[in-house]
């Protein structure tokens, strides 16, 4: 993929600045026309960011505009969904989040012909939208541990039991970890890993039969394994001669091939 027309720091800096000054614009343009804050106004006016920032992802090919609408048209689908349906589960809306995640990752398939930045933003958005979803579990695994705080709130009625979200999540964690290391980009790395120590927590706090060996803790010490394990073999191969100590050097006596090392005699 061609990356060279990309735009420089200075005028993407600029746009991150526009773009923010533009939200503050649509917010005070939708106060303006009697807008209650619902799911409805939220639809229109991520819908509208989104739009307006598609253009410059797409015309001047810049990646952090790729990143905005993404986001933008994410917020703006979820807010669809509520306007229409009125939906009041947590399951719903991590329904809809795991769509996001499968759609950013195809987004970021396709882009991986045209822009290898566009495809890592499309994976930023993807870790975004992993990182909701453990949030979201990580709700639930705390009010179902401690009911009474949320029992005033509805919070433990709405959330239930996510025992399955919990394997998604390490899944789309494991798997920006996974895109992280393989292409050496920190921002899914980051992502993932935010979501990952979500996922332990959720994981960590024991069920009502209290705490036990079985299940999740095996399955997080063979995860902490593989990442320690993988964490050392991609650094030693990273070192010079591909090994801790730079390689196994000559061995002790032998010479050069220029004929005057300690083992060629004089």
């Amino acid at each position: 993929a061609d990356d060279r027309a990309r735009p420089s720091g200075d005028i993407t800096a600029l746009l991150v600045a526009g773009y923010f000054l533009l939200a503050l614009t649509i917010g005070n343009f939708a106060d303006i026309l009697g807008a209650e804050g619902g799911s409805g106004s939220t639809m229109w006016t991520t819908l509208l960011f989104g739009a307006i920032v598609a253009y410059p992802a797409w015309v001047l090919r810049s990646p952090i505009s790729a990143l905005f609408s993404a986001l933008a048209l994410g917020i703006a689908f979820l807010a669809f969904v509520d306007w229409v349906f009125d939906y009041e589960s947590f399951d719903t809306l991590r329904w809809l989040i795991l769509i996001l995640i499968l759609a950013y990752a195809g987004a970021s398939a396709i882009a991986r012909d045209t822009s290898y930045r566009h495809e890592v933003q499309m994976v930023n958005a993807a870790g975004v939208a992993t990182l909701a979803l453990a949030v979201s579990v990580f709700v639930a695994a705390v009010a179902a541990q401690f009911g009474e705080l949320f029992a005033p709130f509805g919070t433990e009625a709405d959330t239930g039991g996510p025992v399955g979200w919990e394997l998604l999540t390490l899944l789309a964690a494991a798997g920006l970890v996974w895109y992280a290391a393989t292409r050496r980009e920190p921002g899914p790395g980051y992502l993932g890993g935010i979501a990952l120590f979500l996922f332990a927590v959720s994981a960590a706090i024991p069920d009502e039969d209290g705490a036990s060996l079985v299940g999740w803790p095996i399955v997080l010490f063979l995860l902490a394994a593989a990442l320690v394990a993988a964490a050392v073999m991609t650094g030693a191969a990273s070192l010079p001669g591909g090994g801790p100590r730079g390689g196994a050097g000559p061995a002790p006596g032998a010479g050069s091939a220029a004929g005057d090392g300690p083992g060629v005699p004089r």
